[in-house]
């Protein structure tokens, strides 16, 4: 089972912001002050306090975050995994049992030179098949390639398009080997949203909390 939270801040206010912020670790609270812009400050509260959410539900106060050698943050105590992402006015986090990889992206124009740099040949001609709807067909394979770098803990080592993904058949390969890797994808109103694991049988709880 993985646990799916997501928030949307699109009506937060200043007090609420300072709110979450009030929930948050010291650590948390760095990366919100760190953002220059605003709305990346909303964002990342968010993101906090979402993961503080779902941590509480597993019985976890205030538990000990590391960082792996390219920043993907675990629990130090182990056992739970988690993952955090954010996109336009959404803030999403994802607590298994098992190593797991979330990213939401928000549908936006396309770029063509972003779609050749991070797609094959063969991705790139799915994407283009029609020009109605090509944008969402982007963003969804955007973000599973995020969810399964993310899965991975690979950070920047490892470029979206090593990564192929077949959005029908629900195959993976990096480097054009068999990954033994699973995702499910999950429709947001103007966004795509990919959680990434490595068990192959599992379901996801879907909860938005309100911020």
């Amino acid at each position: 089972m993985i646990e799916l939270l997501y928030a949307d801040i699109s009506n937060l206010s200043l007090a609420g912001f300072e709110s979450l912020c009030k929930t948050l670790s010291a650590e948390r609270l760095n990366k919100v002050n760190a953002q220059k812009q605003i709305k990346d400050r909303y964002l990342s509260a968010a993101a906090g306090y979402l993961l503080q959410v779902a941590l509480n539900e597993q019985g976890l106060v205030n538990p000990d975050i590391c960082l792996n050698e390219h920043g993907k943050p675990y629990l130090k105590e182990g056992g739970v995994y988690f993952n955090l992402s954010h996109s336009g006015a959404i803030a999403v986090c994802a607590v298994s049992s098992a190593e797991v990889g979330v990213d939401v992206q928000q549908v936006k124009p396309l770029s063509d030179k972003l779609v050749k740099r991070v797609c094959t040949a063969e991705e790139y001609a799915f994407v283009m098949q029609e020009s109605d709807g090509a944008e969402q067909r982007f963003c969804r394979l955007w973000a599973v390639k995020e969810s399964v770098i993310k899965c991975l803990g690979k950070g920047l080592s490892l470029s979206p398009s090593r990564v192929v993904v077949n959005l029908i058949s629900h195959r993976i390969t990096i480097d054009g080997a068999e990954a033994n890797l699973y995702f499910i994808e999950y429709d947001l109103a103007g966004y795509a949203l990919a959680v990434c694991t490595t068990c192959q049988n599992f379901s996801i709880d879907i909860n938005k909390i309100p911020v």
